[in-house]
């Protein structure tokens, strides 16, 4: 019974579809019974499982893909990654590359050399699709009639191994669910109903916070690894041809090719075939893969793990021997080199460059003390009610000092007596007084007419949008009127 064809599927029919109850002792008893699941790239990917592989851009993705594909239709390995079985049928979708583009890879181009194209087996077929193909009626995205299309293609021509590259240009927007999600449910649905294999591809964005590989270099696309039962990545080094390659999930195992442990290749072309291949170059942590430091760092335990390895002794038998765990025992032995390959003994990672030194304080400048002024006893006894009227709320709170580091404020700097506006020269006239121009604390132009004993404006003139306004100190504030005039 197919649930997602037929619409009239009734619940008791629906529920016996969805759900499976086991005995756990029944489960682990079926895993015992049967042998394990075997591996295309190690214990990267297995048996039954969908993969994704991602990367930025350039870094080789595709290559690298098509590399794991032709030794999975060959039916070997591709070094340091163990293969179990028998060829396999490959269909690789190729939603990026034009067939010529593609040729270039795996040809000597135009040249005619003797070794002219790049060997495939017959089993290993490439499928290109056309992104600018007219969609069928009813849909209204790319996405959702190429995951049909996918599916009718695997029925017709039974594939067992699927590589699609890559999904992130299916992305019209900023909506993964609906430009990517479509086509990754379709694919998951075929891995468990027809049990093919599929290893889907996909681009990173840049990566800003962290500098080693993660699932979050995918942003918003990273939604397409909760189908995916192992993610692998592939990442730059210092060196323009040298990649690694980092594991990041697993759902039938431990992760053998972690941070501490990831596969160096260099990007060459075969002389031989013109094959276009990742090359194995060694083991590193990512620290120092990136800065593709002597890769071929080696544990002391390396060595006798290998003995133990040559002798016929199991991984699991290998760790006891040694204390590790299993995964660890099978890194020894990977992580095992001749003598000549070997980093000298004496070689230590290179350091980090050291943080720079802190500043240094800054000794103030030594300030001048000012004279100190004895104020009169009415002096002080007008600062006293000022305070009063400030309590109360009757005046505004007086403006903090400022500390001795802080930017002195510019000196003001008064207009000159004879500076005379026609509108003060008309009121100095009518009311026979004679006003000092002055700026205030904000620094605006004012003209005083009496000032009180502590030497701040009493009365005193300003003009605003509204022309010239009157303004007078008194004990409970400050009051403002206009300007009368003589007719």
């Amino acid at each position: 019974m197919d649930l997602n064809t037929d619409g009239n599927v009734g619940f008791d029919d629906f529920y016996d579809e969805v759900f499976a109850v086991k005995k756990a002792s029944e489960v682990l008893s079926n895993f015992f019974s049967r042998p394990p699941s075997p591996r295309l790239l190690g214990d990267i990917w297995r048996e039954g499982e969908l993969a994704v592989m991602f990367g930025a851009a350039g870094v080789g993705k595709s290559v690298l893909a098509t590399q794991i594909g032709r030794s999975i239709a060959y039916g070997e390995a591709v070094e340091p990654f163990e293969y179990d079985g028998k060829p396999r049928r490959v269909f690789y979708i190729d939603l990026k590359l034009t067939d010529d583009q593609w040729s270039m890879r795996y040809t000597d181009g135009h040249k005619g050399g003797r070794c002219g194209a790049a060997k495939f087996p017959a089993n290993f077929r490439r499928v290109t699709a056309s992104r600018d193909a007219q969609l069928p009626r009813g849909f209204k995205t790319f996405t959702q009639p190429l995951a049909r299309a996918i599916a009718k293609l695997v029925r017709l021509h039974k594939p067992q191994v699927l590589i699609v590259d890559n999904v992130s240009l299916l992305r019209h927007s900023n909506d993964v669910t609906r430009d990517v999600i479509p086509l990754m449910r379709e694919l998951s649905r075929l891995k468990k109903e027809l049990g093919i294999l599929i290893l889907v591809l996909a681009q990173s964005e840049p990566r800003i916070m962290s500098p080693t590989l993660a699932i979050g270099d995918l942003r918003s696309a990273s939604v397409i690894c909760n189908y995916a039962d192992s993610v692998f990545a592939v990442g730059y080094t210092t060196e323009d041809n040298v990649r690694y390659v980092k594991q990041l999930r697993s759902h039938s195992g431990e992760i053998l090719y972690g941070k501490s442990h990831t596969a160096m290749f260099e990007i060459k072309k075969q002389i031989q075939d013109n094959f276009l291949e990742f090359d194995f170059q060694g083991f590193s942590p990512e620290s120092i893969a990136m800065l593709n430091d002597c890769v071929h760092i080696q544990s002391p335990l390396a060595d006798k793990a290998k003995a133990l390895m040559d002798a016929g002794i199991s991984y699991r038998e290998i760790g006891i021997t040694l204390g590790v765990s299993k995964t660890s025992a099978h890194r020894l032995v990977q992580q095992w080199k001749p003598v000549e390959n070997r980093c000298p003994k004496d070689y230590r990672p290179p350091k980090p460059p050291p943080p720079p030194p802190p500043p240094q304080p800054v000794e103030p400048e030594p300030v001048e003390a000012e004279p100190v002024i004895t104020p009169t006893a009415e002096q002080e006894s007008e600062a006293s009610d000022e305070q009063y009227f400030r309590k109360l709320g009757l005046l505004p709170k007086a403006r903090p000092v400022p500390a001795a580091d802080h930017k002195p404020r510019r000196e003001r700097k008064e207009p000159p007596e004879e500076y005379r506006p026609p509108e003060i020269r008309r009121l100095e006239k009518q009311n026979g007084i004679r006003l000092a121009p002055r700026r205030n604390d904000y620094d605006k132009e004012i003209w005083v007419e009496s000032f009180n004993p502590s030497g701040k404006p009493r009365i005193w003139y300003q003009f605003n949008n509204n022309g010239l306004r009157r303004w007078e100190r008194v004990p409970n504030g400050i009051n403002g009127s206009e300007v009368i005039w003589d007719p």
